[in-house]
């Protein structure tokens, strides 16, 4: 019931607020240089509380609509209708992501690992200066975007690691921004895989948790890199991919013509922006091969028809 639902959150979120406080106060007083690995630990522990309790309930969710009776209409007027159901643990690990790819990014103010590659990339197209890559350029030419969007010239070359950022006027925290935000957003998309693949919400949420709280997916997002964007972009197009198979109003239908051309684009975006993207086509093609083979062996289905599935899942995702 919704009660139970409601108490379940509350109880979660008690204890897990409640340990963390009690924690920070025990400790930020003996060592205040790591408060924020404190904080970040104790979060760690409070969603642990919180998913072990979600654990035993199904997943809450609610209808915004049931708190908008005057917005419901009749059945004659459905442009009128507004339903949104939101996934509360979906938002929490979701506001989680954002707060922990975001926090203190302008630090530190140096250029740092591979920033000195696809930073300089950056300065060469805003330079319009021709280069060479091995990777292809839809990931730089995103964050060029967003250094085009805060007036960035590409004054600065990003020549070697270690080269300050603050005192040359280099818009690296919104430079950075991107591959942050695309970072946040794996969390929320694991979680929806896992759970397109039949694993339960609660599996879901812990496989989301390790997601989120991993270190080294934590520093990638948090500098001028692609891996976030590829790995946002695969992820997408397996979860596209899973719901059109899961598509409860059939195939050909609207809903799930939709679900192949984002399957299509997305894992397109992922091969544009680093040649590693081939695999994520590949394992959702070895994903194609054992549902047409499912097709292909019941013998209520004609073989005519599993040339159409063949023809469109090639044109939808090969050829986008």
């Amino acid at each position: 019931t919704v009660a139970a639902a409601v108490f379940v959150v509350v109880v979660g979120v008690g204890v897990g607020v409640g340990v963390s406080v009690v924690g920070c106060i025990i400790v930020v007083g003996q060592d205040s240089a790591n408060f924020p690995s404190i904080v970040f630990s104790f979060c760690e522990l409070f969603l642990l509380c919180f998913v072990s309790i979600h654990f035993s309930y199904p997943p809450f969710s609610f209808s915004l609509i049931s708190f908008l009776p005057g917005w419901r209409r009749s059945t004659q007027h459905p442009l009128c209708l507004v339903d949104v159901k939101l996934d509360l643990v979906v938002c929490f690990l979701t506001v989680l992501a954002f707060v922990t790819r975001l926090w203190r990014l302008e630090e530190p103010s140096k250029v740092v690992f591979d920033e000195v590659h696809f930073g300089k990339f950056v300065s060469f197209y805003m330079r319009r200066m021709f280069f060479l890559d091995v990777h292809p350029p839809l990931g730089k030419l995103l964050i060029s975007a967003v250094a085009y969007m805060c007036n960035f010239d590409g004054h600065f070359l990003f020549n070697e690691i270690g080269q300050d950022l603050s005192s040359e006027q280099v818009p690296y925290t919104y430079l950075r921004l991107l591959p942050a935000v695309f970072g946040a957003l794996i969390v929320p998309l694991v979680y929806q895989v896992s759970v397109e693949f039949g694993l339960s919400h609660g599996t879901a949420a812990i496989a989301a948790f390790l997601v989120l709280f991993d270190n080294s997916l934590v520093t990638q997002s948090r500098f001028i890199l692609l891996d976030t964007m590829l790995m946002a972009f695969s992820l997408a197009g397996i979860l596209a991919y899973l719901k059109m198979v899961n598509c409860k109003s059939g195939a050909y239908s609207r809903v799930w013509c939709r679900w192949l051309l984002a399957c299509g684009i997305f894992l397109g975006c992922a091969l544009s922006t680093k040649s590693s993207g081939i695999f994520s086509i590949m394992f959702v093609g070895l994903l194609m091969i054992v549902e047409l083979w499912k097709l292909l062996s019941n013998q209520d289905v004609p073989l005519k028809m599993v040339a159409y599935h063949t023809a469109a899942r090639f044109q939808a995702v090969c050829t986008l």
